[in-house]
């Protein structure tokens, strides 16, 4: 039982490690050049996966 528990968490700790790469990657972009495309790229991608998670 406790295996088909860890395998049933798999998939919410990876949208989780997504969305703290994608904020952290959003925050170091936002820090060298605010006026970048890739920023509303990555915050777009945040919200959708804090969304999903």
């Amino acid at each position: 039982m406790s295996i088909v528990k860890d395998t049933a968490s798999f998939p919410l700790l990876f949208l989780l490690l997504l969305t703290v790469i994608c904020i952290t990657l959003l925050i170091l972009s936002m820090r060298q050049n605010k006026f970048r495309l890739l920023n509303g790229v990555l915050a777009n991608f945040s919200v959708v996966l804090t969304g999903m998670t």
